[in-house]
This record gives C-alpha cells, sequence and structure tokens, in this order.
C-alpha cells in the first residue's frame, strides 16, 4: 500500500484555498440572488406602468363615449354613483393590504395563516360596507333610480374588495402581471358591454349591471390565479387581527382623508 503524506502547511494552505473558494462562492449566490430580485422589482414596476397606462386610455375612449351618451343628468348619476360607493370602499380594506403585503414578504411560511385570517375579515369588513351603503342611502331622500342605481352598484363594493384581496399575494410575490390581466380583462369586457348598450340604446341601468358583471370577471381571474402561489389556512387567531388592523390603522386614517378631499364635493 502506498501512503501519501502531505505536508501540513500544504493541507492548511488546502483548506484555507477551500475556505476562500467557499466566500467567494457565498458572495456570488448573494449578488446573484440580489440581482434576481432586482430584476423582478424592475419587471413587476414596467408591468404595473405599462397596464395602468393602456387601463386608463381604454378608460378615457369609454368615458368619453359615456358622457356623450348618458348627457349631463345620467352622467351625472353614474359619477355620484361610485363616488358614493368611494366611502365604504375603505371599509373593506382599512388599509389591511399593504401591512399583509408587508408581513408576507418578511416571513413567506405564514403567508398561508395570514391570509387566511386576513380573508374573514376582509368577509366582514364587506358584508358591513355592502350593508351599510345600502342603509345610508335609502334613509337619505334621494330619487328612486339613483337609489335603485346604488343598490345594484353596491354589488362592486364586493368584487372590488376580494379583486384588491388578491392583488396583495401577487404584490407580495411581485408577480403583477397577474393582476393586470386581470384588470385589463375587466377593462376589455366592460368596454364591450358599455359600447353595445350605447348601440343598442340601452339605459343606465344596463350599464351599471354590465360593470358589476364586468367586476366579477376580474375577480374570478385574480381568485384563480391566485391559487399559484398560496392557499389560505383559516385558522382564526385574534391576536393577529388585533395586531393587523392596529398596523393598518394609520393608513385606514389616511385613506379616509383621501377620500373626503377629493370627494367632498358629491
Amino acid at each position: 500500500m502506498i501512503k501519501f503524506l502531505i505536508h501540513p502547511r500544504t493541507r492548511d494552505m488546502g483548506i484555507e484555498r477551500a475556505g476562500k473558494d467557499n466566500i467567494k462562492c457565498n458572495v456570488i449566490v448573494i449578488k446573484v440572488t440580489q440581482l434576481s430580485t432586482v430584476q423582478r422589482v424592475a419587471k413587476n414596476t414596467g408591468i404595473i406602468i405599462s397596464g395602468d397606462l393602456i387601463f386608463r386610455l381604454v378608460s378615457l375612449v369609454v368615458t368619453i363615449y359615456l358622457a356623450r351618451y348618458l348627457g349631463t343628468a345620467d352622467f351625472g348619476k353614474y359619477n355620484f354613483v361610485f363616488a358614493y360607493l368611494a366611502f365604504f370602499n375603505i371599509i373593506t380594506d382599512l388599509g389591511l393590504q399593504a401591512i399583509l403585503v408587508r408581513e408576507m414578504a418578511r416571513e413567506p411560511m405564514r403567508a398561508p395563516k395570514l391570509i387566511g385570517n386576513a380573508y374573514i375579515l376582509r368577509w366582514i369588513l364587506t358584508a358591513l360596507a355592502v350593508a351599510s351603503s345600502i342603509i345610508v342611502i335609502t334613509l337619505m331622500s334621494y330619487p328612486a333610480d339613483t337609489t335603485t342605481y346604488i343598490y345594484i352598484a353596491s354589488l362592486t363594493v364586493l368584487f372590488i374588495s376580494f379583486s384588491d384581496f388578491y392583488r396583495t399575494i401577487f404584490a407580495a410575490n411581485l408577480r403583477m402581471e397577474y393582476n393586470i390581466v386581470a384588470k385589463l380583462a375587466f377593462k376589455g369586457v366592460s368596454a364591450t358591454f358599455i359600447l353595445l348598450i350605447i348601440f343598442m340604446k340601452g339605459t343606465l341601468l344596463h350599464i351599471m349591471i354590465a360593470l358589476v358583471f364586468s367586476e366579477m370577471v376580474k375577480t374570478s381571474l385574480n381568485y384563480l390565479f391566485s391559487r399559484k402561489f398560496v392557499k389560505p389556512r383559516f385558522e382564526i387567531d385574534f391576536g393577529l387581527w388585533k395586531y393587523l388592523l392596529k398596523e393598518a390603522l394609520p393608513l385606514a386614517l389616511s385613506s379616509v382623508i383621501w377620500v373626503i378631499y377629493y370627494r367632498i364635493d358629491v
């Protein structure tokens, strides 16, 4: 048997070299990870900007046609309905969306539990918002047709609430392209219906129904896409509820101030 003797100095140098190589590898891995994250953030931002631009352009065209078709009175009612419901949209979120994104980014392993508890909270808040919007408008002395429009359009509060909820999952995973697809699908469906209604000489009531249906399509798509990332775990944790609501309170207050400032003339 032939034995190879390694000089201690040579052995130490080999260990030292191996250690340096490991450090270099770790540094490279960290740099690649950081680069990957930066690329994902840049891609995510680009998708959001591009999608939002397309969305706004289509919205502008549809709004121009809608304003011309409805006339001053009905277009005023159309704007009033959604300005009124904007107050109640605040109740459905209370700033929870931003807090959820932060918490899921910090601890991805807790995402199923966070989503499960937030989902239950969202149902409670949304039910409260929809019920409040209906009760308040019923108690106020608005024309019957305006009240009816709000009854129907209040369903958009439900769909927008959960569509925004699923968007939280995409934001936490830097995959906003899914939300953009759903958002553009909504705009495509709603624009098609509105233009058809205009062509067929429909009414504002038909337009409200079309918008509710379009919001339902968007929410359904967001739900299906969200299943790719996380499945909620429904373990009620009142301590977590308290923490989320407490953290979200400043954001909720800022949302209230924003809506009051921009909608105070309604």
